[in-house]
Formats: C-alpha cells, sequence, structure tokens
C-alpha cells in the first residue's frame, strides 16, 4: 500500500496487490491481487482477486466502488459501482476493458507479446505527441 491508501475494520491486502493513491479497502474486503489506483473503495464483502484460471489480475483506477468481485484480465477505467453479489470474473486470456459505459474485449492472440497499454498510459502518449 502506498501514497494515502488505507485499509481498516476487518480488510486484508496481501499478496501481489498494489493499492495507491486515496485507496480505502474496508470492512471484511478482501484485496488479495491487482492495481488499484486513484479513489477505489473496496467495501463490505468485496473482492479483488487472481483469476484461478488464468493467474491473471485486475487493473482498477478511478472513482469506482466495489462491493462484489472483480478478478482475472479485467481492466476498469472511470466511475463504476460493482454491487454486492455482481462479479466480473474474466477466466480467459481475452482483456475485457471496461472505462465508463463502454465494454470492450480484446481477443488473446498468441504472438502478441503482451495486453494493449493501459488506457491511462495510451492517452499520455497521444498528449505527449499533440505537444510535439
Amino acid at each position: 500500500m502506498t501514497e494515502e491508501a488505507i485499509a481498516k475494520g476487518s480488510a486484508l491486502v496481501s499478496g501481489d496487490a498494489d493499492v495507491g493513491g486515496k485507496c480505502m479497502i474496508q470492512d471484511q474486503a478482501i484485496v488479495m491481487s491487482g492495481v488499484l489506483k486513484f479513489d477505489i473503495q473496496v467495501c463490505g464483502e468485496g473482492r479483488v482477486l487472481r483469476s484461478r484460471v488464468t493467474n491473471a489480475s485486475p487493473w482498477l483506477q478511478g472513482c469506482l466502488r466495489i462491493y462484489g468481485t472483480v478478478s482475472g484480465k479485467v481492466e476498469i477505467y472511470g466511475s463504476q459501482v460493482i454491487l454486492p453479489g455482481m462479479t466480473i470474473d474474466n477466466p480467459t486470456e481475452d482483456l475485457i476493458q471496461i472505462k465508463d459505459d463502454v465494454v470492450q474485449v480484446y481477443p488473446f492472440e498468441k504472438d502478441r507479446p503482451k495486453s494493449p497499454e493501459p488506457f491511462h498510459k495510451a492517452k499520455e502518449a497521444a498528449r505527449s505527441a499533440d505537444m510535439e
């Protein structure tokens, strides 16, 4: 946990989880894997986990509230709420990317060396190119 991130109550942050920014993990929430940045709250029985099938971890960034479960090769950006009982679980090698109200799937390609660049890096690269 870095920056101003905190865990309180009976919350658990462990494994290879990278929690930063103003993230708050509270109540009985469990974060065992993934990257959480900016203003994310994992509350109640919320879970952020590595996929049991692919071993991939989520990338979460923005103003998110997680009360359900997120696992696998999933990137979520913007303002989203994962309600109690909801599960976003990607047991495949494909990338599921959710930005605001848009869901995109990037199929796994055996010859592709890595997943698409996270949205924030692509945005920064575009901004740098505009400045040149």
